[in-house]
């Protein structure tokens, strides 16, 4: 096996804190949803109809904007695995010569 070049490494790290900055980034959005889930329920009884319906519209259309991204996320990460097995003989039951 041949070493990894420094584009290769450069590439690597790159990945690896792009990943760390979205796993951070999901975690403030995570948080953020729990504290207005939280506000909901403690003020729900308070609030209208309308407003309780528009909030759900709301929620609907955020849920299927995660959704959105979390196939895109996949597909992304299916490709970046293919294109890695490909690159890779010994992913690929082959020996290297």
């Amino acid at each position: 096996m041949t070493p990894a070049t420094e584009s290769e490494r450069t590439s690597t790290v790159e990945d690896d804190a792009a990943d760390e900055g979205q796993e951070s980034r999901l975690k403030r959005y995570d948080q953020r949803l729990e504290e207005w889930i939280t506000s909901l329920r403690e003020g729900a009884e308070q609030r209208s109809p309308e407003v309780l319906s528009a909030l759900a519209t709301k929620a609907k259309d955020v849920g299927d904007y995660l959704d959105k991204l979390a196939e895109k996320t996949r597909a992304r990460n299916a490709t970046s695995s293919a294109e890695t097995t490909s690159l890779d003989p010994s992913a690929r039951g082959e020996k290297e010569e």
